[in-house]
């Protein structure tokens, strides 16, 4: 169970998707049918859900007609899915990326805009569109060598769009 942002609704999960309780009666308000979901992430408006299922060996043993054998060991391009929680439409899929923590994406206060950070750049993406607006490198950090006065090596930190030292 897990409580969206504002407490509207309720998310149940099951082995075929996720389910939305709310409103007055607290009834089903919304079901996403997306086998073995094992985390999920609202925008801070409601409006979008993203769901995620593990990589394609793991889905295989929730269910093994789900998915091909063939394909157990690649990545899944659809293990995070973005969808519109008052159509129940699916509007976008990502890949899960080795090193992704969750929530793999970061949303505005308003929920305008989603980020993620991909090998030290920041992908950002406008919610209207869901196109990709932009790609920075903010806080990427390069290791230098340099030496002190006693000429012993030590490793430099620049970060930061300006490069500053540390």
């Amino acid at each position: 169970l897990e409580w969206s942002p504002r407490g509207t609704y309720l998310t149940t999960f099951a082995p075929l998707g996720v389910v939305l309780v709310g409103g007055p009666s607290w009834t089903q308000q919304r079901a996403f049918k997306y086998n073995a979901v094992q985390r999920i992430q609202f925008s801070p408006c409601e409006r979008f859900l993203f769901t995620w299922i593990p990589s394609l060996a793991e889905v295989s043993i929730y269910n093994h007609n789900y998915w091909n054998v063939q394909h157990e060991t690649t990545e899944n391009p659809q293990s995070i899915v973005l969808w519109d929680t008052k159509t129940g439409k699916k509007l976008r899929a990502f890949a899960t990326i080795s090193n992704d923590r969750w929530p793999a994406f970061q949303w505005s206060h308003d929920g305008s805009f989603f980020s993620r950070l991909i090998k030290g750049l920041i992908y950002v993406y406008d919610s209207s569109t869901l196109s990709l607006i932009s790609v920075r490198c903010w806080s990427c950090y390069y290791i230098l060598t340099n030496q002190d006065d006693a000429g012993q090596k030590k490793p430099v930190k620049l970060h930061g769009p300006t490069g500053h030292h540390e």
